[in-house]
């Protein structure tokens, strides 16, 4: 906040290494950010001494990943038009 900084602050978030997707959304928030980290710690790190220092940031909600199942990329023809 305010809106006028989202791409400012979606683009800084974009150049830290451990983001691998960054993306403008509707909903409870204006971005989604998957970020892979080497541990709690890493983590940790990151939330609080990194993201929070970024100015339009008002709030951040994690959800951690137990388990991945699955990593590849999509078939792109699929979500081409017909």
């Amino acid at each position: 906040q305010p809106s006028e900084l989202l791409e400012d602050v979606a683009q800084q978030i974009a150049e830290f290494p451990e983001v691998s997707y960054v993306a403008l959304m509707t909903g409870d928030f204006d971005l989604e950010v998957d970020v892979w980290c080497r541990d709690l710690e890493h983590l940790t790190d990151l939330l609080t001494n990194r993201l929070q220092k970024i100015k339009g940031i008002a709030s951040t909600k994690t959800a951690l990943v137990l388990r991945v199942i699955k990593i590849a990329n999509p078939d792109m023809d699929l979500i081409k038009p017909s």
